[in-house]
């Protein structure tokens, strides 16, 4: 009879710790929670950004910091798959971007009731990582201190696997989420004159070329199917000279999820280092005035035009023949007396005429056309150079 009572009593007990614990999962739906106002003021790559505080954390909504029509603009897209129940988020640096509307948001009183959180069943994907996404009512919160939590593949780079940091002000009660600063990306304007540069996963090489675009340029961007693979990680990135292969950054394949596009984003953090590898990929002879007219009226790549002369400089207008018609196969090319060359400008057989003009000591203006004004008046497209501004090799 003991027995019996006993098994019984087993029982019981075993039902109500069963019954507690399926009553205390919520289902779709359910209100599981409060937001709050919060006086700490939250910034996105400097940015003041509306904030609210969700279970004793800074979070901000998806939806209000993506919304296209709104005058707060930050570098942040979404897209909704309802078959799914899947939101995908991509975020990049909005440093660049300014307006006083940023400044109108002021920190707020602390504990005011603003809405209810409800379980979800929403998975949310942030720059590629699945991250806790949290439903008020019909809209996606996601917790500042999660997305810049340092910590697994991106930690060597001081990133969290969402490729941002989260620093917290305690004086100034400011929680700043910031991503990779669009300062270090890779511009050939940085570097080196005259340079064609090569970008193959996280490796960069380069070629001297005087006829290089724009002073130098990229002129090829490979992504392969195995660095794809691993998008949105963080690489080290390489400079190799052709001897040996020296780390100058980092870089990662970004996979927008939102418009299923791929990009490779290179970082130096190492521009000193940059610079002195870029410096020593020239020619070893500064060409003449009359070398320098040889080459570029070889009839073979280059056709030279017309020559204008200055005080201390020949600008000659090249015909480009190796290329296709039509895209930048004319080059304004920019000759010193005393040696060297370099492209300044591009141009166009689209336009049928076009001509030099001096108009100071060593100043000078260039014209294209004709194309047509808003009033579709024929009219000539001009622009105006000062040669002393330039570097030539």
């Amino acid at each position: 009879m003991k027995k019996f009572k006993l098994f019984m009593m087993l029982g019981i007990a075993l039902v109500s710790i069963t019954f507690l614990k399926t009553g205390v999962y919520a289902k779709n739906g359910d209100i599981i929670g409060k937001v709050y106002s919060t006086d700490i003021i939250a910034k996105i790559d400097g940015l003041n950004a509306p904030s609210y505080n969700i279970n004793g954390k800074t979070a901000i909504i998806i939806e209000e910091l993506s919304d296209k029509n709104s005058s707060l603009s930050y570098a942040i897209k979404a897209k909704y798959d309802d078959n799914e129940r899947r939101l995908d988020v991509t975020m990049s640096s909005s440093s660049g971007f300014w307006g006083e509307q940023y400044n109108e948001i002021k920190r707020g009183s602390v504990g005011k009731i603003l809405g209810d959180v409800y379980e979800t069943d929403i998975k949310v994907y942030f720059n590629g990582y699945e991250i806790d996404g949290i439903n008020i009512g019909g809209k996606t919160a996601v917790v500042i201190e999660d997305l810049g939590l340092i910590g697994g593949i991106n930690e060597e780079f001081g990133y969290s696997k969402y490729r941002c940091k989260a620093k917290w002000n305690e004086d100034e009660r400011i929680i700043a989420l910031d991503f990779i600063d669009e300062k270090s990306s890779f511009s050939v304007y940085d570097y080196a004159n005259f340079l064609k540069y090569r970008i193959n996963d996280n490796i960069i090489s380069a070629e001297f070329d005087r006829m290089a675009e724009c002073v130098s340029e990229i002129i090829e961007y490979n992504i392969s199917d195995e660095f794809k693979k691993e998008a949105n990680v963080l690489k080290p990135l390489y400079f190799d000279d052709g001897k040996e292969k020296t780390e100058i950054g980092f870089m990662y394949v970004e996979n927008d999820t939102v418009d299923g596009s791929f990009l490779n984003k290179v970082y130096i953090t190492k521009p000193e280092l940059m610079k002195t590898i870029t410096e020593n990929i020239h020619d070893e002879k500064t060409p003449t005035a009359d070398e320098a007219f040889e080459f570029l009226d070889d009839k073979i790549n280059y056709k030279t035009l017309d020559v204008l002369e200055t005080e201390d400089f020949y600008v000659a207008c090249v015909e480009l023949l190796k290329v296709d018609k039509n895209i930048s196969d004319i080059s304004f090319v920019l000759i010193k007396k005393t040696g060297g060359f370099g492209k300044i400008y591009s141009g166009s057989t689209y336009y049928k005429e076009r001509k030099m003009e001096k108009t100071g000591e060593n100043t000078i203006k260039i014209f294209e056309g004709p194309t047509l004004d808003p009033h579709g008046k024929p009219v000539m497209i001009s622009c105006e150079f000062n040669l002393n501004n330039y570097f030539v090799k």
